[in-house]
């Protein structure tokens, strides 16, 4: 699973290329190498030089990510269960038919749609234009934050420490960071931007006059918010179960209780 980071990457096939390229010189001047010895035993060191890194690199990063794929699949589990309550949770407070119940795919299906997609985006705004409901929604945003950061706290030194994870523990830090302006919209009024020239101003509520722009941006943000939400749900999912199989999990079961299986008697019958 592991990947070379993209200088490795462009060393190893410039080598590649500087490999093939000598090599095949040494069909067409042959003699300008066996003239130049120094030069030819430069180039080839230094192409053997930018590949033994390159590998050593892979194999280093591979038994190291093997030392602690349990603690990876368990963290990448933990961050996909958070992704899925906290799409769960906004769609649940705005009342978004049934959504909280659907599957992942399904949902991100009925946002993208030209059908259904404009249906969802009206029964939000009309959600939203209740007092109680903003409210209530901010609190769930707000409980939603605290777990996400307390998540991403516990994981970040785990997950980014490697390049196979840290794409995809990125995009959970984006999650939240979205989450945040949700929140801080309809705490403070204004949307998630520079906040130095809002501080101490008025506080503007949802669906008051001057701040259409406003309302459209945080409508299209609690959308956004909920398709990635539902897309890292899938995603860490796919992820953390490629980590180690279940069959992995049965074997080590098996393996952990067999001494008691041996030592249990057969029953009369089979005898």
């Amino acid at each position: 699973m592991s990947r070379l980071r993209p200088g490795r990457r462009t060393a190893a096939i410039l080598a590649i290329l500087l490999l093939l390229a000598v090599s095949g010189s040494d069909l067409l001047i042959a003699g300008f190498w066996l003239s130049h010895p120094m030069l030819t035993a430069m180039v080839f060191a230094l192409v053997v030089v930018v590949l033994s890194v390159t590998v050593i690199e892979v194999v280093l990063s591979r038994r190291a990510e093997r030392r602690w794929r349990v603690l990876a699949q368990t963290s990448l589990m933990e961050l996909g269960e958070a992704a899925s309550t906290t799409w769960r949770a906004l769609a649940e407070v705005l009342d978004l038919q049934g959504a909280s119940e659907m599957s992942p795919d399904r949902v991100r299906a009925a946002l993208v749609s030209d059908v259904t997609g404009p249906k969802v985006r009206c029964e939000i705004e009309a959600a939203l234009m209740n007092a109680q409901l903003r409210e209530n929604l901010a609190g769930r945003l707000a409980e939603r934050l605290a777990d996400g950061h307390h998540s991403l706290g516990r994981w970040a030194v785990a997950l980014t420490a490697s390049e196979t994870y840290t794409e995809i523990f990125d995009q959970h830090v984006d999650l939240y960071g979205r989450v945040d302006g949700l929140l801080r919209f309809l705490r403070e009024g204004y949307r998630q931007t520079d906040p130095r020239g809002f501080r101490n101003g008025a506080r503007r509520e949802y669906s008051s006059p001057g701040g259409e722009a406003d309302d459209e941006w945080f409508v299209d943000n609690l959308i956004g918010t909920i398709n990635i939400g539902a897309s890292l749900e899938d995603a860490t999912w796919d992820l953390a179960l490629r980590v180690l199989l279940q069959a992995w999990w049965d074997r080590r079961t098996v393996d952990l209780a067999a001494a008691t299986r041996a030592a249990r008697p057969l029953p009369a019958a089979d005898r």
